[in-house]
């Protein structure tokens, strides 16, 4: 079977990635601005890279290079930002 793996956009703590990762997936990358959650989710997911800073300042080329993918390549690209509207209020 072909391994399915995935990188988790505004990754938080690692959360969602643990339950991909207990179906079977391998968290590859996370990436969020939050410091202190992306200590947790380097934690969690120690062979995964984790990229610190604003989505918008880091291109697909810093991903790729971080997990090794070619283009083209990736299992699964997660973007949960659901509470991103709510973090304003």
């Amino acid at each position: 079977m072909k391994e399915m793996t995935a990188i988790d956009l505004f990754c938080g703590a690692g959360g969602l990635s643990e339950g991909f990762q207990q179906a079977g997936f391998t968290i590859l990358a996370g990436n969020d601005f939050d410091e202190h959650a992306g200590a947790t989710f380097r934690l969690a997911h120690d062979a995964a890279e984790f990229l610190p800073g604003p989505i918008e300042e880091i291109g697909a080329s810093r991903f790729l290079k971080a997990t090794g993918l070619k283009k083209r390549r990736t299992g699964l690209l997660n973007r949960w930002a659901a509470l991103s509207g709510i973090q304003r209020l």
